[in-house]
């Protein structure tokens, strides 16, 4: 059996897929706190993305055409990779302002024990029982 080769835009989308799931990846790192993970995962993703514009330039300057199909799937997978995308940086916007809150929680909590404390320096509240 022989097959055809993979056109240019079969192979935008397929590398538009795998970005795809990359964001998933880096997604599930943000949630369970992976740098590493997450470090890796955007910077392959930002190297796939970079060759899908690459192979989809050069196909256009060599002059071949895609089917109306092909190109419509280029679109929608285009469409569902910057959606993925933008989940990421929802994500990592919604984490970064839990930490935010916590950390300021924290903060709050230790200046309060220290004025609470009667032989301390910074002793603000003088507490009559």
């Amino acid at each position: 059996m022989r097959y055809d080769p993979a056109t240019a835009g079969l192979v935008v989308i397929d590398l538009l897929a795998r970005a795809d799931s990359l964001a998933v990846t880096a997604v599930a790192a943000i949630r369970a706190g992976d740098d590493a993970t997450l470090a890796a995962a955007v910077e392959e993703r930002g190297e796939i993305i970079a060759a899908a514009l690459t192979t989809w330039q050069d196909a256009t300057h060599s002059g071949r055409r895609e089917t109306p199909a092909t190109l419509s799937q280029i679109r929608q997978a285009a469409q569902v990779t910057i959606a993925t995308g933008r989940q990421a940086e929802v994500t990592a916007t919604i984490e970064r302002d839990k930490l935010g809150m916590e950390l300021s929680t924290l903060d709050a909590r230790q200046q309060a024990s220290q004025e609470y404390q009667p032989d301390a320096a910074r002793s603000l509240i003088d507490v009559v029982l």
